[in-house]
């Protein structure tokens, strides 16, 4: 019976810690979850990135050009901000540091310069966990029956850098 309580204790305290880890980010005043935006183009429309996200949340709500973007999600019950990254490797190595999701935007149709590459090479190496990978223009990619084989194309390339991520979605 002793060792049966003591199983229930960790479990619960457990429970109680993770409850209040969590509890800083829920409710309508909690601290806002930070989603940083890097492109790996520099003709990667950032504030049209961050409309894009939005919209696709059903969110309608205008985009600073320049700085952060908050943002209510009420179907999560959740606030995030925006930190919008330069093309530039040390502003978004600062940015990704501090976020706690990072959404990489790829570009359709130029490849990732040189730059871009070391860009990625060190974000991967500085450790992020939650990244998500989405491609800009694909839409724009003609004849439509090559837009399946340019978002494969970006799912192998981004791949090689982090190979938990299981797709690259379009942001059309």
């Amino acid at each position: 019976l002793d060792r049966k309580n003591q199983a229930r204790q960790k479990q619960q305290l457990k429970h109680q810690e993770k409850a209040n880890a969590v509890s800083i980010f829920s409710g309508q005043h909690g601290a806002p979850r930070q989603v940083a935006v890097v492109p790996l183009s520099e003709k990667i429309d950032i504030p049209a990135v961050i409309r894009s996200l939005n919209e696709s949340v059903d969110v309608t709500q205008d985009v600073d050009d320049d700085g952060l973007s908050r943002v209510r999600i009420d179907r999560f019950k959740q606030n995030l901000v925006y930190i919008p990254s330069k093309y530039d490797l040390m502003n978004a190595l600062d940015v990704c540091r501090v976020a706690d999701f990072v959404v990489i935007v790829l570009p359709t149709d130029v490849e990732v310069s040189d730059e871009g590459e070391i860009l990625l090479r060190s974000i991967e190496s500085q450790g992020i966990s939650n990244v998500l990978v989405v491609a800009q223009g694909v839409d724009n990619v003609n004849p439509p029956k090559k837009r399946t084989q340019v978002i494969a194309s970006l799912k192998s390339y981004i791949n090689h850098f982090f190979p938990s991520i299981d797709k690259v979605l379009s942001l059309d």
